[in-house]
């Protein structure tokens, strides 16, 4: 018996390393850049992330997902926090005579935390989509201008004349 749950493990971990691996949000981006089908894009799309060059960038993506539930429950809690401030400090809603009156501070605090969660979410994954495409793209960049056939087409002796001027004009700003 534990030498065929092995050996499904075993099948399972190598159908992950071959096929599943790939899937992720960066295929979608790589689709966009590139045109190509969303199999070969999510292929390429790790590629880029895990090439020696850009490795440091998809070690990024990661601390985007950490700041991204930090800004969730930052909001979540500042919204609870007024409802709850408002529920008991406020005459109109913490005075039992009051047609307004709050007679359970914490269940409202409770459910202006889910109404803030739920608000915010969609907001916090957009800006999460939009960092790592950011961050991809930047790899896809770095992963570009380590190829020799991108410098020599980025030389100002062989471009048009306008081409050639924003080229100087951009090696002036970062030698800036």
């Amino acid at each position: 018996v534990a030498v065929s749950v092995s050996k499904a493990c075993s099948c399972v971990a190598g159908c992950h390393d071959r096929y599943l691996k790939y899937l992720n949000d960066s295929a979608y981006m790589d689709v966009a850049v590139n045109g190509s089908d969303f199999c070969q894009a999510a292929h390429h799309a790790c590629l880029v992330l895990w090439n020696r060059n850009t490795h440091s960038v998809a070690q990024r993506t990661g601390a985007t997902w950490f700041l991204q539930v930090m800004g969730l429950l930052a909001v979540s809690m500042c919204g609870a926090g007024v409802a709850y401030l408002m529920s008991t400090c406020l005459s109109v809603f913490a005075d039992p005579a009051s047609k307004r009156y709050v007679q359970d501070p914490l269940c409202l605090t409770l459910l202006a935390f889910w109404f803030c969660f739920v608000v915010t979410s969609p907001f916090i994954m957009v800006i999460g989509q939009v960092s790592d495409t950011i961050l991809y793209c930047f790899a896809l960049e770095r992963e570009k201008a380590a190829a020799p056939l991108v410098r020599s087409c980025l030389d100002a002796e062989h471009a048009p004349d306008t081409h050639a001027l924003l080229i100087r004009c951009s090696r002036r700003l970062v030698m800036l």
